[in-house]
């Protein structure tokens, strides 16, 4: 029996969800008749009073269905499927003793997104994810302001944080006093008693790419720009590059405003993510290859100094081919250069930490793409258009955990696909190889940068196969993260901002969100597998393997899955993570190809486990049974709802405590 301290906490946890959200939880006594109308689908079924114990158990179902105990004065009740459930009790003990059934009935929903429908809406009416209480998972958010109420439903059940961004020439902090989203967020963020978890965002901090850098000409010193021997800007006057010997004091006198900034802001409520979205500053070598050959303190200050009263040192070759081989010139410029921006980033990181006021979580500071990146040994250019992860590691550390990219179709070929050298580049292998890259750099978790897309003619992923890559990212060690869409038509503007109608169809943008908070639930409950735990390396290494002397492939994390091949590359993928200490593992499937289907994947040291493999992923629980066997259960009985049936006192992996599965626990009843 569990103690009843916690059945306590479930049913107040209940309660506390219901009044933020009108989707009550009903009490209903043994042997009673009630009707629950979706979206809400859970209830507490309470013993009579008087009675000394009660155990509980379903006998009739219409679908999907759980208790969180078998045995309690008071259990949870959660339901999936429209229909009649019947549960029936035996208490025993006083005069209220006995056996009763208890019927619930639970009704389609009655809701029909109408064309006015708003985000909100949609959130409000749909069967939100139930997040474990006390987890440790990362806050989720997004990349652009969202209007406040739909942000407050994002944070209170999809397992968002509160967002604000950072502008030093509008940061007067005066929470909940001028309208600004600012404020309103921070007013919300105070108001919760330190229940929001808040995400600050920092953008724009140097000199962007391209054309974005007009704006400073003339605001910064000449020695921040790329220049040639005649001083002039280059790549061109009007929009010059940022050079990697640009002064440091400069860099430091940039940052330092958008650090106080900061500081006010989480002096007033603190922190639980910081992000900085880079693309400014000193760009990667591809962008300004023939630039960076020209500048002769570029030159000096990668050991190949100019001969005074020497020519221009301009290579001719570079304006016909930009390709260049690996020479010592060139590699030194490429470490220079990547060691410039991460050390420029490392500044803007100690400004925020000199003035940052962090959540009891600890600090957690995200710089857009610090990681092993995807592209890395995948080719033998890649340094051209990547930085070195291991340049921005400690002691002068930029991001707190890797902090990837994974957009779906932009550096990789979507679910399946292989690249010119024949080699897979589908979005899996390609986080493999970034995940990898942070394992073997010390870097175990993750905090990503997704997207599924965002329209505009770009590609856009299958909403069942996002979810399965999701969850594929989470085995892989994802904590939290940050979803983009960049197609900033004035329509998805309104929607996001100021809270206009999506109508009846759910736009791109909110299954996105929705989508990751289901994902993001699911792994609440398995915290501990992610903080104290291992990805499980697979057979080999990573078949990107171009990476050169100073790149050696990275291991393999993906489980050996039985005939698994196919023209285009892998058609299912499975990951495992096991628990430090224990014989335990979670263990996640995957259809990246083809419909669900019975797949027989190798467990190093536990041997072949048969496992659904669906579109939408599936998350198992194994271990060993008193005999050594492996036993396995699905978690996510509902693959798009996968905490449906699960209930938030439940720590199935989580930090501090388990659910054994030979306890006889059995999602899904």
């Amino acid at each position: 029996m569990r103690p009843l301290t916690r059945l306590a906490a479930l049913l107040c946890l209940f309660i506390a969800a219901s009044a933020a959200s009108a989707q009550t939880v009903p009490v209903v006594d043994a042997g009673a008749t009630a009707a629950i109308t979706l979206p809400a689908h859970r209830a507490i079924l309470r013993a009579p009073a008087g009675t000394t114990a009660t155990t509980w158990r379903v006998i009739a179902s219409a679908g999907g269905v759980a208790l969180s105990a078998t045995e309690g004065a008071q259990v949870g009740l959660a339901m999936l499927d429209p229909g009649d459930y019947v549960i029936e009790s035996v208490s025993t003990g006083g005069s209220a003793a006995g056996t009763r059934s208890t019927r619930i009935t639970l009704r389609a929903s009655t809701w029909a997104a109408p064309a006015s429908a708003t985000a909100l809406d949609h959130l409000q009416n749909t069967l939100r994810p139930a997040h474990r209480q006390g987890h440790a998972l990362a806050p989720l958010g997004g990349m652009i302001e969202h209007h406040f109420p739909m942000a407050r439903e994002l944070a209170d059940h999809w397992g968002f944080g509160l967002q604000v961004a950072v502008n030093p020439d509008f940061c007067t902090v005066n929470p909940g006093g001028d309208g600004s989203n600012l404020n309103t967020v921070l007013g919300a963020a105070v108001a919760s008693n330190g229940r929001y978890p808040l995400i600050v965002g920092m953008a724009n901090i140097l000199p962007g790419y391209g054309s974005q850098s007009s704006q400073w000409v003339g605001i910064a010193p000449e020695t921040v720009w790329l220049r040639d021997l005649a001083g002039n800007r280059l790549p061109n006057a009007n929009s010059p590059a940022m050079s990697p010997v640009a002064p440091e004091a400069w860099v430091r006198s940039v940052a330092r405003p958008h650090g106080e900034c900061v500081g006010r802001i989480t002096a007033a409520y603190p922190a639980s993510v910081v992000t900085s979205g880079g693309e400014y500053g000193v760009g990667v070598p591809g962008f300004n290859w023939c630039s960076l050959l020209v500048d002769p303190n570029v030159l000096a200050a990668a050991g190949f100094p100019v001969v005074p009263g020497g020519s221009d040192p301009r290579d001719p070759s570079c304006f016909q081919n930009p390709a260049f081989s690996n020479g010592a010139r060139d590699y030194a410029i490429l470490r220079l250069n990547s060691r410039a921006h991460k050390r420029h980033e490392r500044i803007i990181r100690e400004e925020v930490d000199a003035r940052a006021r962090w959540a009891a979580s600890g600090p957690l500071y995200s710089l857009y793409s610090d990681a092993f990146g995807p592209e890395r040994n995948r080719w033998n250019g890649w340094n051209t258009w990547m930085y070195y992860y291991e340049d921005g590691l400690a002691p002068g550390e930029v991001s707190t955990h890797g902090s990837p990219e994974f957009y779906f179709g932009y550096g990789n070929r979507g679910f399946t696909g292989l690249n010119s050298l024949r080699d897979p580049q589908d979005i899996v292998t390609t986080m493999l190889n970034n995940v990898g890259g942070s394992i073997r750099a010390g870097k175990p978790l993750t905090y990503g940068w997704l997207s599924a897309g965002w329209g505009g003619g770009g590609p856009v992923a299958d909403r069942e196969r996002w979810m399965g890559f999701t969850k594929i990212l989470f085995t892989a060690g994802l904590i939290g993260g940050l979803n983009g869409y960049f197609d900033y038509t004035d329509a998805y503007v309104q929607q996001v901002v100021r809270g206009a109608p999506v109508g009846s169809t759910l736009p791109l943008w909110l299954w996105q969100y929705m989508d990751l908070g289901q994902a993001h639930a699911l792994f609440s409950y398995l915290d501990g597998f992610l903080r104290e735990g291992d990805l499980v390396q697979g057979s080999g290494t990573h078949p990107y393997r171009y990476g050169g002397s100073d790149s050696p492939p990275v291991p393999w994390y993906a489980l050996t899955v039985a005939g698994n091949t196919s023209p285009d590359g892998p058609t299912a993928y499975a990951l495992a993570r096991k628990r430090r200490g224990a014989e335990r593992w979670i263990v996640t499937t995957f259809a990246n190809v083809g419909a669900a289907r019975t797949i027989q994947a190798t467990l190093p040291g536990v041997g072949v486990l048969n496992l659904l493999a669906r579109p939408a992923g599936a998350v198992y629980l194994v271990e060993r049974n008193a005999a050594g066997q492996p036993v396995t259960r699905l978690l996510d009985t509902d693959p798009m709802r996968p905490t449906a049936l699960l209930f938030p006192d439940q720590p199935l992996g989580s930090i501090g405590g388990d659910i054994l599965l030979s306890s006889g626990f059995e999602p899904g009843g």
